[in-house]
């Protein structure tokens, strides 16, 4: 019983968040106009732009249709 219930607790304070490293041209134009309906399709997910024109280092892209973990 004890375990249960702390296993609940694990999965309600467990805060999903997902940064996305941009231009800020795609920020502003694409990404930024169409986060108030993903926000309401899923309030549980802390989302982080990170928007550099100069972007040398970014990780290789996710393909679409790909599901990632990311805490």
């Amino acid at each position: 019983m004890l375990s249960d219930i702390a296993a609940r607790i694990r999965r309600e304070s467990a805060q999903r968040s997902v940064t996305i490293s941009c231009t800020f041209g795609f920020a502003s134009l694409w990404l930024v106009p169409r986060l108030m309906e993903f926000r309401e399709l899923h309030p549980d997910i802390d989302i982080r732009i990170a928007a550099d024109n100069n972007c040398p280092s970014s990780p290789p892209p996710v393909p679409f249709g790909s599901i990632s973990t990311i805490s």
